[in-house]
């Protein structure tokens, strides 16, 4: 499944950043792999919601910081990218837990 969250935030980050997109595609996701492995390492680690809810919060700063500080992007393209994966992972990851009761 960290697979398919890494595609994801890869789409996002060229659908709302296209000029980094194009000019640094390793740092996008070199960014993304540590994001999410943090995301799922960390809910993994800890199997509650309270584990997952804190793996969205570092991922999510992982990300919004590395987006800003590595690839040079505004803020509001950076809080763009990582909402919009957070509201990703949320969903999925809620799709995942009612469908066969496992949250992550």
């Amino acid at each position: 499944m960290p697979i398919i969250n890494l595609i994801v935030y890869y789409i996002l980050v060229t659908v709302f950043a296209r000029s980094a997109a194009s000019a640094s595609r390793w740092k996008i996701l070199v960014i993304g792999l540590l994001a999410v492995l943090l995301m799922v390492g960390i809910a993994r680690g800890f199997p509650t919601w309270t584990g997952f809810a804190v793996g969205v919060v570092v991922g999510a700063a992982v990300s919004v910081l590395g987006l800003i500080a590595w690839l040079r992007l505004a803020r509001r393209q950076a809080l763009l990218v990582t909402v919009s994966f957070v509201a990703f992972q949320v969903t999925m990851s809620a799709a995942i837990y009612f469908a066969f009761g496992n949250a992550i």
